[in-house]
């Protein structure tokens, strides 16, 4: 396990593509130009990271409005707490521990529209859809015609593809963008393009709803560029455009029509890989993009997505070649295709290979401090080069002379290079100026263990563990506390 991370930034096993923006032509032209990528968590490898971010909502104390009177105020206190360790786990992606907390809050408090929010959406999270269907409609018994559970049940019909109940469902909400939303979105999957056209326009300038209006009318509005265009090209816009909205079942059941029709569509092969990567049906994704990749082996977005479907089922020597392959033929944005390969790399046990991959991010214009803590993690876990690592962390001051990250980077340099008085100097430095800054704690426990100062090594650990518990810092600073209380 790592000595250190700045902030919470632990090594991702693979990254996955959250936002897409890609240009479409006619045919066989389209072009993905990724912009954004997320990490997986590994810290519990049967978790499931939320695929739509909307889906879990941000927990939140008892609200007067909500009907509590039943409750005493140590059962207020017992579901507010509730709520709050399953927020900590939700933040830390273990999710089968928040879904457990939030189902006790909703048995304690079946009135609490947060509990059941923050539940549906952990189990939507998790993929547990059953789960879901069911916690949404016993959420409705109490909240009859809400519209934030309807929404959530109709989304979940939509997860499982059951396309004419989720048409229904959102039918019944009360006019307004949610409802032309949703029922715009679904009448371009049934093909009534005019009625999806209107209901989207009525909202195009929506606060909550525009944006993503606009991403399904862009996509009648690069067809209708093409007077004599084949209608099989619009419903691969609008299938792009399920995929960028991350309504990945139905960019799936759109592409398979596609491909029956033309088998040789190579883009409609690629959308549908996407989404199944998206999805982490990693199998399947690994199939599909073969057959993209045999249609057209120049195509860099096709090996780029089958290096991270390879990634992600730890194949790291295939995934290193064709990452590399989509770097060759020119995949952009460039810093993700290298962020990628260094990641498999790492993953692969190739450290030299993944510190090279890291250094070149260093060059990358706007990338926050964080951007350091890998290849000095390297250099001081896998490589046993704590010069270089100093090295590394200096030039991170440079850049960013107020940042804890960078300055912490340093003192763990120098504490792994045996400088421990050095190194104490900075933490205390930073704990003064940020008291509540956990890793500073962790290293400044680790060097007061070294230099057999226990007591003072065990009140920074507990500091580090009680500000940051159900994280990699924290877990490391459990160990480290407990070792030192059995020795005694």
């Amino acid at each position: 396990m790592g000595k250190f991370l700045g902030i919470l930034f632990g090594l991702s096993l693979i990254a996955l593509i959250s936002v897409i923006a890609w240009r479409v032509y006619p045919e066989e032209v389209l072009q993905f130009v990724p912009e954004q990528l997320l990490g997986i968590n590994t810290e519990e490898k049967n978790q499931k990271k939320s695929i739509q971010d909307t889906s879990v909502k941000k927990n939140k104390p008892l609200e007067e409005k909500e009907d509590h009177e039943d409750l005493s105020p140590k059962e207020l206190e017992d579901i507010n707490a509730l709520l709050e360790r399953g927020k900590g786990f939700l933040e830390s992606g273990l999710l089968s521990l928040a879904i457990t907390d939030f189902t006790n809050a909703t048995t304690l408090a079946p009135d609490n529209r947060t509990a059941w929010s923050n539940l549906i959406g952990s189990q939507i999270s998790f993929r547990d859809y059953s789960s879901a269907e069911s916690s949404a409609k016993s959420a409705l018994i109490h909240f009859p015609n809400d519209q934030e559970f309807l929404i959530l049940l109709g989304e979940i019909n939509m997860q499982k593809s059951k396309f004419t109940e989720a048409k229904r469902i959102f039918s019944s909400l009360p006019d307004g963008p949610a409802k032309n939303f949703y029922l715009g979105v679904l009448n371009a999957y049934f093909e009534d393009y005019d009625g999806a056209k209107e209901l989207l326009g009525k909202i195009a300038n929506n606060k909550e709803f525009g944006d993503q209006a606009q991403i399904l009318l862009g996509a009648f509005d690069e067809f209708s560029l093409f007077p004599n265009g084949n209608p099989l090209h619009l419903r691969l816009l609008i299938t792009k455009a399920f995929n960028d909205l991350h309504f990945f079942e139905m960019a799936i059941q759109s592409s398979k029509k596609i491909i029956k029709e033309r088998e040789e569509y190579r883009d409609a092969w690629i959308i549908l890989g996407h989404s199944y990567l998206s999805l982490e049906r990693y199998d399947l994704a690994k199939n599909i993009l073969r057959k993209a990749l045999e249609l057209d082996p120049t195509k860099p977005e096709t090996a780029f997505f089958l290096g991270l479907a390879e990634t992600a089922q730890e194949d790291f020597d295939s995934a290193i070649t064709h990452l590399s392959m989509a770097r060759e033929n020119g995949f952009i944005p460039q810093a993700e295709v290298t962020k990628a390969l260094a990641e498999a790399f790492l993953a692969g046990k190739f450290y030299d290979a993944a510190r090279k991959e890291y250094e070149k991010l260093l060059d990358v214009r706007g990338a926050p401090v964080e951007k350091y803590i890998q290849p000095i993690r390297i250099s001081l876990e896998f490589l046993d080069d704590p010069k270089t690592a100093q090295k590394m962390a200096k030039m991170a001051i440079e850049n960013y002379p107020d940042s804890e990250v960078a300055k912490n980077l340093l003192a763990w340099a120098l504490l792994e290079d045996g400088k421990l008085g050095e190194a104490r100097e900075i933490l205390e430095e930073i704990i003064a100026q940020n008291p509540n800054f956990a890793p500073a704690h962790l290293n400044l426990g680790k060097v007061s263990e070294q230099e057999e100062k226990y007591e003072e090594a065990l009140e920074h650990y507990r500091i580090a563990y009680d500000l940051s518990p159900q994280t990699e810092i924290g877990t490391i600073a459990a160990q480290k506390y407990n070792a030192i209380v059995l020795q005694e």
